[in-house]
């Protein structure tokens, strides 16, 4: 083979091999969803400004949010579908404590963590805003 059409091999394998890795950290792959896959239920609510704690009970609401390996989910307020649809996760910039974040539809995004059983949620924003001394959502594993 000729140099020039080596070297064009090369670049085109090497090109092939590049494009076939997510550059966004936000890759469908099961098993980066596989903690956060499964029933979820609001058990308390941490208000940010005030640091006041409350129960779903004292909140006037209950929450189950339900996260399938295929990248979907569904929230259930007080036993209705408030919402479903597609979600991925990225990395983020270290807002209050959490350093990913649930993007939901491309509209808005949720940072959160998971601890063992627990997952915290913080406040739902914009995906171009911050929301500054936002709410705390504990939920438990069902």
């Amino acid at each position: 083979m000729k140099p020039f059409q080596t070297s064009l091999l090369l670049f085109a394998l090497i090109f092939a091999a590049l494009a076939c890795e997510p550059s966004c950290g936000c890759s469908p792959a099961p098993e980066k969803y596989s903690p956060l896959v499964g029933r979820w239920e609001l058990s308390q609510i941490k208000y940010g400004m005030t640091g006041t704690v409350a129960t779903p009970q004292q909140a006037g609401y209950t929450e189950t949010l339900d996260y399938y390996a295929d990248g979907t989910f569904r929230r259930l307020k007080n036993d209705r579908e408030e919402e479903n649809g597609s979600f991925r996760i990225t990395q983020i910039e270290n807002i209050a404590g959490f350093t990913e974040a649930l993007y939901y539809q491309n509209k808005t995004y949720q940072p959160y963590r998971l601890q063992e059983n627990t997952l915290l949620l913080y406040e739902r924003a914009p995906n171009d805003g911050v929301i500054a001394d936002g709410a705390t959502y504990t939920y438990r594993k069902l």
